[in-house]
């Protein structure tokens, strides 16, 4: 049982949920058999103990729940799998919950069929007025005006009026704002990804959305997609268009949903980190103030939470501008900030990396030894500080042995985007030739300075120039 999907989902309800979902199993309208609510009490009662393997035996549950009765497994799978659907139709219902537009044209769908036109009238007029109330202009909303045109337009052909049908034209309306909005978002994904995992997506649309400029659309949250679209497309940062996008998102802020937000937010985030690594270090500036105002507005959290790419990078930059004090604060006020399952990897490998900046080198090494290298980029990010924390060391045998090792891997992976990759391998190819250098003249530093100015794509470009200075 301790394997199960029931478990699995058991153990992902907080405390108020499963407050929640014992009502939600209680009502006979859900929920007829006494069996199933038992179940969902009792497991409650081992979520608080958080599930004790020794508690998870199907015979034992059983025996707890129906002592004296003799153990069916057929039946025990029963009422797992009932219960377990239970769940699912309750989280579903939750999720609902959080669209209440969407909750209302259902409630408006169903007084319609019915033809209760009083109550229908009543909570149209309603769900218009609250719709204009908030004043959002993201997809979701025009997709709830093309749910409730199609209503108003099925109420008006019932009714056999000899006259123009208005609601033709709102569903048009609402559905192109929809399809617009959804397709430059997903364009937006694409491009976005392909800056950082190896993809073959194909961007297709009936009208291709180059054809469009942005001041051809009037809604704004259409605009910002159009104009990060077109700014994603170019293949060199563009700081006029950056600063246009950038001018939009403060024009977005309560024209889309607190997620959407956020996601328009990583994108000029994400934007900023690509321009650094290709050598734009203007762009540092505006990525700390999108931070600051992402923090202080509460923009990069979702449900209290931060995402540990954020969190890590929010320190990449502290610690670039060798705010040591400031960034261990951070640390240590954001770490219960982030999603459980990455506060160790963040706090290991973020912590590593500022005792590696502080020059605390036996700290970093013992503090990386605790990361599990689950994701990626902690895999990656850890053989490049490694490297590192080798040549400040001045650890020959230690550093060519990792750079070789290192080198066999990059050649091997298959996850990684082409411009990633390269900045990785071009990383470790300038990193080797400096420290052959060390001992040379001066004009072959110079030279390999100059190699890693023009280099495109390049890991810690500006760590590897400190090093050369440094030497010199």
């Amino acid at each position: 049982m301790k394997k199960s999907k029931l478990i699995d989902i058991c153990k992902a309800l907080t405390s108020e949920e499963w407050r929640e979902l014992l009502d939600y199993v209680a009502s006979p309208y859900f929920n007829k058999q006494e069996a199933v609510t038992k179940l969902a009490q009792h497991l409650k009662e081992l979520a608080r103990k958080n599930f004790p393997d020794r508690h998870l035996d199907q015979k034992g549950v059983w025996e707890a729940l129906f002592p004296g009765i003799a153990f069916s497994n057929k039946e025990m799978a029963y009422l797992m799998s009932h219960l377990l659907k239970l769940i699912e139709d309750f989280l579903g219902q939750k999720v609902l919950e959080t669209h209440l537009q969407k909750k209302e044209t259902f409630v408006l769908e169903a007084l319609a069929q019915k033809k209760l036109i009083k109550s229908y009238t009543y909570r149209l007029k309603k769900l218009k007025t609250n719709i204009a109330r908030e004043g959002k202009n993201d997809a979701e909303t025009y997709h709830n005006l093309y749910s409730i045109a199609s209503i108003e337009d099925a109420i008006f052909n019932a009714q056999n009026l000899r006259q123009e049908n208005p609601h033709l034209k709102e569903q048009n309306d609402a559905l192109d704002q929809y399809f617009v909005q959804t397709k430059l978002k997903l364009y937006c994904n694409i491009l976005n990804q392909a800056e950082i995992i190896r993809s073959d997506y194909q961007i297709t649309w009936p009208t291709d959305p180059r054809s469009k400029n942005i001041d051809d659309h009037n809604n704004i949250v259409t605009k910002t997609y159009q104009c990060l679209f077109e700014l994603l497309s170019k293949k060199e940062p563009n700081e006029a268009f950056f600063n246009l996008y950038d001018s939009f998102l403060e024009k977005a802020v309560g024209k889309v949903g607190e997620q959407e937000l956020v996601d328009l937010y990583y994108y000029a985030i994400n934007y900023c980190l690509n321009a650094i690594n290709k050598g734009e270090r203007q762009y540092a500036n505006k990525l700390l103030q999108l931070y600051q105002k992402g923090l202080t507005e509460g923009y990069l959290l979702v449900n209290e939470e931060l995402s540990p790419w954020i969190y890590k990078n929010i320190i990449k930059l502290g610690l670039g501008l060798k705010q040591f004090e400031w960034t261990e604060d951070f640390i240590l006020n954001y770490t219960e900030k982030l999603p459980a399952a990455y506060r160790d990897d963040a706090l290991y490998f973020n912590l590593s990396d500022l005792r590696y900046h502080q020059q605390q080198y036996d700290d970093a090494l013992a503090l990386l030894n605790k990361v599990d290298f689950s994701d990626l980029f902690y895999k990656h990010g850890t053989k490049i500080m490694l490297l590192k924390i080798y040549f400040e060391k001045d650890e020959t045998e230690a550093l060519l042995s990792l750079s070789s090792s290192y080198k066999l891997m990059l050649i091997r992976e298959k996850e990684l985007s082409g411009n990633i990759l390269s900045a990785y391998k071009n990383f470790v190819r300038l990193l080797e030739k400096i420290y052959r250098s060390k001992d040379r003249d001066r004009d072959q530093l110079l030279k390999i300075e100059r190699e890693i100015m023009k280099t495109k794509n390049i890991n810690a470009r500006q760590w590897l120039l400190e090093q050369i200075r440094k030497l010199q």
